[in-house]
């Protein structure tokens, strides 16, 4: 990466840098650079950083240098990745202010921006300001001005607007809570931030296509002060050729959005692992991710997900997450698969990807072990699970198969006689491709089981068909008995 070494700038830092990754938006720069000529508030720099462009944009920002008197940087990424990663931790390289503003150089934000921001974060001390609105105008209405006076504020939050400037309470199980609930914004041009914040939690930006939701989200979850202001100052242009609309096949598409999910749920779980919080409280880390998941989901993936033949979106989900070593991510795409199915209502179609099939399917083998009586499954809480009596499961007495993806299961059952249950827990009988003698290995995390109220264990106990958990229990004539399960997709370092 390199810049241009014929600007030069005043040796006092600013109050603001304002960074802006860049690339073929000559139509649109100018516009951009004139808003921030007309800033109210003048200490700041503006570092452009050029992602290959292939137009007339590096030519315009050149032009606008003698305009801002030294305050205007041009950089250059090496390469061109498709996202904006690469770019702007480039700019926040370069950049010397007390606090950053990174931009879309598609955009424009109000003459006061700079102002109102600035003086909020000096007077809260902050690490961020976030605003919760903007001004969403469809690129065709840019320059309509009867549009304009009817423009009201937009917001993707639900609730928790503020009327004046709002330092938020540090408690970060309660903004796990909150960003769940859709009570932040996500784009990064909505917020002011602390450089000396952002470089002491090593918050970088990852080159992924969804790179303000996972930045956000760390944010989120390590500023100490984190101020919420009313202000709405951006005026973000609705574009169809933007970086999020372009005209791809839906299958393409698909392929895009799940990279960057699965890349950005790594860097979040890796960034999560190392906060001390949520090493002491894993289940509002499982939240947090679980959050990050589902809005990646519902905002991006599930727009072209329904648009795919069945066999094409099964190859390529087998693809992107057939080989990682992520149960979290695991559990959470099964998750969505299964309220997708339910949704749509395939009939006769399996819920999940046949792939992933062998990896989610738990086989409990009941059985009573008595030559005489009755024994009876009176409930079996998954309502798509596979229950059947084979006949190797009635010698020496009266056993049922169950087969179920759902994750846990709650088993209800009835003996006529005393007897001793045999429980048996393994994977599904998947055989060799090449040799249908000997059985593939397909393990399943058994994470908890409870009989009768009591607990045989609640620690990962790996099983597959061939190696199996194996737990006995006397039963009476007339008892019901009571069995509850819980798995996952099976980890290689358990």
């Amino acid at each position: 990466m390199s810049e241009e070494k014929s600007i030069k700038f005043p040796s006092m830092n600013p109050a603001v840098s304002v960074i802006s990754p860049m690339y073929n938006v000559e139509k649109y720069v100018s516009e951009f650079l004139d808003s921030l000529l007309a800033q109210s508030f003048q200490d700041f720099e503006v570092i452009v950083v050029d992602a290959c462009s292939t137009d007339n944009s590096v030519d315009i920002i050149k032009s606008y240098i003698p305009k801002f008197d030294g305050r205007l940087k041009l950089a250059k990424a090496k390469n061109n990745t498709g996202d904006l990663g690469e770019p702007s931790n480039l700019g926040l390289a370069l950049s010397r202010g007390e606090y950053l503003f990174i931009l879309d150089n598609d955009n424009t934000i109000t003459p006061d921006a700079l102002e109102k921001l600035y003086s909020v974060a000096k007077e809260f001390k902050a690490d961020v300001v976030a605003c919760e609105k903007y001004y969403r105008v469809p690129e065709e209405n840019w320059n309509n001005v009867n549009f304009r006076k009817n423009l009201k504020p937009y917001s993707n939050q639900r609730g928790g607007f503020v009327n004046e400037p709002t330092l938020i309470t540090f408690d970060v199980a309660k903004r796990v809570q909150d960003c769940s609930g859709y009570k932040f914004l996500f784009p990064m041009w909505t917020k002011l931030i602390r450089r000396d914040y952002l470089m002491e939690n090593q918050i970088h930006f990852q080159d992924i296509l969804i790179q303000d939701m996972l930045t956000t989200s760390c944010l989120l979850y390590t500023a100490k002060r984190f101020v919420r202001v009313p202000y709405v100052i951006n005026y973000y242009r609705v574009r169809k050729d933007s970086l999020y609309n372009q005209e791809r096949e839906p299958l393409e598409q698909m392929k895009t959005y799940m990279n960057s999910l699965k890349v950005g749920f790594k860097c979040l779980n890796n960034f999560l692992n190392g906060i001390e919080f949520f090493q002491k409280n894993p289940e509002v880390k499982y939240a947090a991710l679980k959050t990050y998941f589902f809005e990646n989901w519902n905002m991006y993936v599930s727009k072209v997900y329904d648009k795919i033949p069945l066999y094409e979106r099964e190859e390529s989900l087998r693809e992107e997450f057939g080989n990682i070593d992520n149960t979290p991510l695991l559990t959470l795409l099964f998750d969505v698969l299964f309220k997708t199915e339910k949704e749509t209502a395939e009939l006769n179609v399996l819920p999940i990807p046949s792939n992933f099939a062998l990896f989610v399917t738990a086989r409990i083998d009941i059985q009573l072990l008595s030559t005489s009586g009755d024994f009876q499954l009176l409930y079996v809480s998954d309502k798509k699970a596979n229950v059947a009596k084979p006949a190797w499961l009635q010698k020496n007495g009266i056993g049922y198969q169950i087969q179920s993806y759902a994750g846990k299961l709650s088993i209800n059952a009835k003996a006529t006689v005393n007897g001793n249950l045999r429980l048996w827990l393994r994977g599904i009988d998947v055989r060799d491709s090449k040799d249908k003698s000997k059985r593939s290995p397909y393990w399943i995390d058994y994470t908890k089981l409870v009989v009768n109220d009591k607990t045989i264990f609640d620690t990962i106990t790996p099983a597959w068909h061939d190696e199996i958990y194996a737990h006995n229990t006397e039963v009476k004539a007339g008892e019901e008995i009571k069995i509850q399960i819980d798995w996952q997709p099976h980890r290689s370092d358990t």
